[in-house]
């Protein structure tokens, strides 16, 4: 994360940001208190105090998503010369 979003976004809104996906990662659905659980169990930490800081990470109006966008898309593209981007064909209109 800290590659991705260097100091543009403050350490701890970062970290936060981390333990999110760790906890995504390890969840089985996309729900804010199964996120929790899930980084709960994966950093050793307590349920309600992980839910706690997923929800807090959620509603945060201090993280913009749409600005971390062209960050992380350079970091996964670096010195490639071409991309291929998949679209998923259900969701393409004609």
């Amino acid at each position: 994360m800290n590659a991705v979003l260097g100091e543009a976004v403050h350490a701890k809104r970062v970290d936060s940001l981390a333990d999110s996906v760790l906890g995504t990662m390890h969840a089985a659905k996309m729900a804010v208190s199964t996120i929790g659980r899930a980084l709960a169990e994966a950093k050793g930490l307590e349920s309600k105090h992980a839910i706690k800081q997923v929800d807090r990470l959620l509603s945060n109006a201090g993280i913009d998503v749409a600005a971390s966008f062209e960050p992380w898309v350079r970091f996964i593209v670096g010195s490639r010369d071409a991309i291929v981007v998949a679209r998923r064909l259900d969701r393409i209109r004609p």
